[in-house]
């Protein structure tokens, strides 16, 4: 006897395309509303609410046996991450300007859709990608988590911030890939527009703090 997922259709690479940037594009809407409603949010709410977003985050690993619960987690993911993202451009528009940011999120938009359309077009399947790049991004959060209790020099810092443009370019390459390459269904929809929600996201934040230490200089 089959179970549910076993009867799920696959759907073709460009449909499963489509239907992942349309998710993407709704992820970012209901972010900017977060965005919005952040400016509401007392200050002293926001480390709890980014403690909400690695345990939603970490429960999405969990619930895909609840495959159907993936949209409504993802949503709820980005207008959390939406709210604590408030602070973070409140600090860079003040610090850099409100047109410099609003440039860095356009040539973010213009890195991501460059690396995802030589992700999806190439013809090799990066499934050999994962291991190592899943060990980079444990090594950038443990490095970066340290920085928190241990001020890095801005040496170190821009470094640092480099590494996470790279490493989150070739996340969006390796997700795009997978898009084409691995046999999805139409509820593995929310799972993949997660990830590179997160690819855009983290790419955005490290081209701005790069940015930023670039302009003192």
């Amino acid at each position: 006897m089959y179970s549910h997922y076993e009867l799920e259709k696959e759907m073709p690479n460009n449909e499963m395309l489509k239907s992942v940037l349309s998710f993407f594009s709704l992820l970012w809407v209901v972010s900017g509303i977060g965005v919005i409603a952040g400016q509401f949010v007392p200050p002293a709410l926001m480390l709890p609410l980014m403690i909400v977003e690695v345990i939603l985050l970490i429960s999405m690993i969990f619930i895909r046996k609840a495959r159907k619960a993936g949209r409504t987690f993802a949503m709820v993911f980005a207008l959390i991450s939406g709210v604590t993202l408030y602070p973070v451009l409140t600090y860079y528009v003040g610090s850099l300007g409100g047109e410099v940011v609003l440039a860095v999120f356009v040539s973010t938009a213009v890195v991501f859709a460059a690396y995802g359309l030589i992700g999806y077009r190439m013809n090799k399947n990066l499934v050999g990608w994962s291991s190592y790049l899943f060990v980079a991004l444990i090594a950038f959060f443990v490095i970066s988590l340290f920085g928190f209790f241990v001020p890095f020099s801005s040496g170190f810092a821009m470094m640092l911030s480099m590494g996470g443009v790279l490493l989150f370019s070739l996340y969006t390459i390796y997700d795009f890939n997978r898009i084409r390459h691995q046999p999805m269904t139409d509820q593995d929809v929310p799972f993949v527009a997660i990830g590179l929600y997160l690819d855009f996201l983290n790419l955005f934040l490290n081209i701005l703090r790069l940015t930023s230490f670039l302009s003192r200089d």
